[in-house]
């Protein structure tokens, strides 16, 4: 039972990881750009955003855009344009100009956040940048692969105790098992004995 656990809680895992349009959001970093090139700038959006507005075939617009930049939590990036290839990369809030690798799948009108790490041309540093896109697991993944690690945690507690009770037995059948072995020795003198003085008379 305890191996089938290991072997449900690592498939859900792996599905869960292998299906990031069922994540709750996707989480957003991106690092060395803007005008805050020692600070990283983080926020959230939907696998699957609904665009505020959208040119097909060229990009799509999310309007509000919550973020954090450093130590100020309060920034909004939004208007934020994803651009379709070949230029790919966003635009944000006239701090951030990223272009190259395209962000998402699908149409503008219904486009969908992938995964992974991507290397983009900042034209306001003149440098190249990184955005990480990470699907975030949503509450009940995570409540659901912490009650598959505390039943794996259980059943290896019930393991032990069982291996540890059988232990003690073992060990309490070895103690009474000597002064049996030494109460059969002694009642075995005086039989020993008559036999030796019955041979002797002989």
């Amino acid at each position: 039972m305890l191996k089938g656990l290991a072997i449900f809680v690592l498939s859900f895992a792996l599905s869960a990881s292998a299906a990031p349009a069922s994540a709750g959001e996707i989480l957003f970093q991106i690092v060395g750009t803007g005008l805050f090139p020692d600070q990283s700038a983080t926020f959230e959006l939907p696998p699957s955003p609904v665009p505020d507005s959208n040119v097909a075939g060229q990009y799509f617009i999310v309007d509000s855009v919550p973020a954090k930049i450093g130590d100020n939590e309060q920034t909004n990036l939004g208007p934020m344009t994803f651009y379709a290839a070949p230029h790919g990369g966003l635009t944000a809030g006239g701090l951030y100009d990223l272009r190259g690798d395209q962000l998402y799948t699908g149409g503008e009108s219904d486009p969908t956040f992938t995964p992974g790490v991507y290397t983009l041309a900042n034209s306001v540093s003149e440098s190249i940048d990184f955005v990480t896109l990470t699907a975030v697991p949503e509450p009940s993944t995570w409540a659901m692969l912490l009650m598959g690690f505390a039943g794996l945690g259980l059943g290896r507690y019930r393991r032990a105790r069982r291996r540890a009770a059988g232990n003690a037995r073992k060990q309490k059948g070895r103690q009474n098992w000597r002064p049996l072995q030494s109460s059969l020795a002694i009642g075995d003198q005086p039989a020993a004995t008559g036999e030796r003085l019955f041979s002797r008379r002989r």
